[in-house]
C-alpha cells in the first residue's frame, strides 16, 4: 500500500492524466488495465495492488530521471557560456 509520504513524492513527477500511462506500461507487460479511478485509489491509498503501484514508481522515476536530466544539461549549457566582458565606466 502507498503510504502518504510516499503518495506527495509521487504526485510531484506524475502530474495529471497519468493513468493512460499507468495503463501503457501494465500493458506492455501483459498485465490486465484497469480504470483511472481504480489507478487513482490505489496511489491515494485506498486500494491495493502490486502491478499498478510498481506501474506508477516506475513512471514517476522515469518522469524524475528526464527532469535531472534536463536540469544537467541546462547546467552545463550554462557554465559554457561565456561570461559577458563589462566595461568599467
Amino acid at each position: 500500500m502507498i503510504s502518504e509520504d510516499l503518495r506527495l513524492e509521487l504526485k510531484k513527477f506524475l502530474g495529471a492524466r497519468f493513468s493512460k500511462d499507468v495503463n501503457k506500461n501494465l500493458e506492455s507487460k501483459g498485465l490486465k488495465t484497469y480504470s483511472p479511478g481504480f489507478i487513482s485509489q490505489v496511489l491515494n491509498g485506498e486500494s491495493d495492488n502490486l502491478d499498478v503501484e510498481q506501474a506508477l514508481l516506475f513512471i514517476a522515476n522515469e518522469r524524475k530521471e528526464a527532469i535531472q536530466s534536463l536540469e544537467n544539461s541546462k547546467s552545463a549549457f550554462i557554465k559554457k557560456i561565456p561570461k559577458a566582458v563589462t566595461s568599467g565606466t
